[in-house]
C-alpha cells in the first residue's frame, strides 16, 4: 500500500511540474533551462512541452 501511495504522489508532483512549465512557457517567463531548473524537470521534457504548445497554437 505504501508503494502505491508513493507512486501516486510522484505522479501528481510530475503532473504539477509539467503544468507549471507549460504556464511559464506560455507567458514567456524564462528560458528553457531556467524553467527546467525551477520545475525540476529535464531540459528535454521542457523542450517537448514547448514543441507541443507551439503545435497547439499553430
Amino acid at each position: 500500500m505504501c508503494k502505491l501511495l508513493e507512486d501516486r504522489i510522484n505522479e501528481r508532483l510530475t503532473y504539477e511540474r509539467i503544468m507549471l512549465a507549460a504556464k511559464l512557457l506560455q507567458k514567456n517567463k524564462g528560458s528553457i533551462e531556467e524553467i527546467a531548473e525551477l520545475t525540476e524537470l529535464p531540459v528535454d521534457i521542457v523542450q517537448q512541452i514547448e514543441a507541443e504548445l507551439k503545435g497547439i497554437s499553430a
